[in-house]
């Protein structure tokens, strides 16, 4: 039982969506009306335009522009262009754990 001066943190679940696709938030760029993720192909950036619902914590919904599988950019995706060559590295926790 909680007494005064106590505080508590809660989760409440509204609702499930299965089969919906998820982004982190910091793989979306652009504006409002012009939002898009870059996708990773054969080494390249390409532009997807994309069309977002809901979003939670650090993931957003993707209702329209991604396919199952794609590999999107989460980190310097603000200063991509489209065709930009990509390198991909490991997580630094990855990096870590492996010396």
């Amino acid at each position: 039982q909680l007494k005064p001066g106590y505080l508590a943190r809660v989760t409440v679940r509204l609702g499930e969506r299965p089969g919906v696709l998820l982004a982190p938030v910091s793989s979306v760029v652009g504006t409002r009306d012009a939002r898009a993720v870059f996708v990773v192909r054969s080494g390249k950036a390409e532009r997807h335009p994309v069309r977002i619902g809901q979003a939670s914590g650090d993931v957003v919904e993707i209702l329209e522009g991604l396919d199952v599988g794609d590999s999107v950019v989460v980190a310097g995706a603000e200063n991509l262009r489209d065709g930009a060559d990509i390198r991909i590295v490991p997580p630094i926790a990855a990096v870590v754990r492996t010396q």
